[in-house]
């Protein structure tokens, strides 16, 4: 939220709100629902937002947990793109859920031979926690890619600013802990 804000969360007034009175359409393509720990009120997009694609939107693939991988996210994000006239300021935001606890993203093995279940992770599983996080962030690596590659088939990376942040880092037992939330920079 200090993105959005440029400090802790205070209701208001957000980057959200900025950039749609700059004349920008503003999206949001989130991997989780924004409705989860009122991201949507505390980032602005139940206010200002244009379009807004998260897992209540999408009928294709919800897991159990709510969310949706990556890849799931690109489908709906390229066909967006693809139709987005590029003459329009866009302020896009996508958040990929895929590496994020519980690591359960229904994502192909390519870095483990099978995901680690949520009742296994523990310090001493921490060899299959850390391969099923590593495939995970495989998967995000690959829609950011896909993410752009869209962006640069419609000219927009000619006069954009991509930046790509984390929330928080995950210590996946490294310092005895398995999130990051508070406890060090990862």
């Amino acid at each position: 939220t200090q993105t959005f804000w440029g400090s802790f969360y205070q209701p208001g007034h957000s980057l959200v709100d900025d950039f749609k009175a700059l004349g920008y359409h503003t999206a949001a393509f989130s991997g989780e629902s924004l409705l989860d720990e009122k991201f949507d009120e505390s980032l602005g997009w139940n206010r200002a937002g244009d379009t807004v694609v998260d897992p209540r939107f999408i009928t294709s693939h919800v897991n159990g947990y709510g969310t949706v991988p990556a890849r799931v996210l690109m489908d709906e994000l390229e066909p967006f793109l693809e139709k987005h006239d590029p003459s329009q300021p866009l302020f896009l935001y996508v958040f990929y859920q895929d590496p994020h606890f519980p690591y359960q993203q229904d994502n192909p093995s390519v870095l483990n031979d099978r995901h680690i279940k949520r009742t296994e992770i523990a310090a001493e599983t921490r060899p299959r926690l850390w391969h099923t996080y590593a495939n995970q962030v495989h998967h995000l690596d690959r829609a950011a890619g896909r993410l752009i590659r869209a962006l640069d088939s419609k000219h927009m990376l000619d006069d954009a600013l991509v930046i790509f942040i984390s929330d928080h880092g995950e210590s996946l037992f490294d310092d005895g802990y398995l999130l990051g939330h508070g406890i060090a920079i990862q």
